[in-house]
Formats: structure tokens, C-alpha cells, sequence
């Protein structure tokens, strides 16, 4: 992966392979992230996270506790 000396804040650029989840009748993509670098980034147990699928991309991001 490449880095970028204007990415503020970056914490870790990991690269891992999408894998298989079995449903009953049906296999799908999968990803799966782990590690203490999360809760560096503000992804500790029991955040709510938010997904956006993009065509070449996904960006997670905390969502706000109102």
C-alpha cells in the first residue's frame, strides 16, 4: 500500500485478503479486522461503527453517540 505524507493521524496501512463466510445455501465475501491498533484509532469494544461501500472502496468511521 502506498502511504501519503499529507494522511494525518495515520495510525497502521494493513493489507488483508477478502475471504469466504458460509450461509446456509451460500457463500459470501467476508473481511474481518483485529488488533490494538483499532482502539488506537477510536474503534474500542462497543463502538458503533459506520460502513460506506464505495465502487472501489469501503470508509469506516465512529458514529456519533447523540
Amino acid at each position: 500500500p502506498k502511504l501519503f505524507s499529507d494522511q494525518a493521524g495515520l495510525i497502521k496501512v494493513k493489507t488483508i485478503k477478502v475471504k469466504t463466510r458460509y450461509y446456509p445455501n451460500k457463500k459470501v465475501p467476508s473481511i474481518i479486522l483485529s488488533g490494538q491498533w483499532l482502539e488506537q484509532a477510536g474503534f474500542s469494544i462497543g463502538t458503533t461503527v459506520e460502513v460506506q461501500a464505495f465502487e472501489n472502496g469501503l470508509k469506516l468511521s465512529i458514529e456519533n453517540e447523540e
